[in-house]
């Protein structure tokens, strides 16, 4: 499941690239180890994630 958060959870993961950052629950964190995490904004200010290889 996808949240939004503010802060991390004491056992989250936290990746920072290019001024964003995500925190991941450790089942998350080792799923998505070798993926990408892409952000597209829609022009109503909506944010679509998209995870790759």
């Amino acid at each position: 499941m996808l949240s939004m958060a503010t802060a991390p959870e004491p056992t989250d993961a936290v990746v920072e690239t290019e001024g964003a950052r995500v925190y991941l629950d450790p089942v998350a964190a080792s799923v998505l180890d070798d993926k990408s995490l892409d952000a597209d904004t829609d022009g109503q200010g909506g944010v679509a994630f998209h995870v790759t290889d």
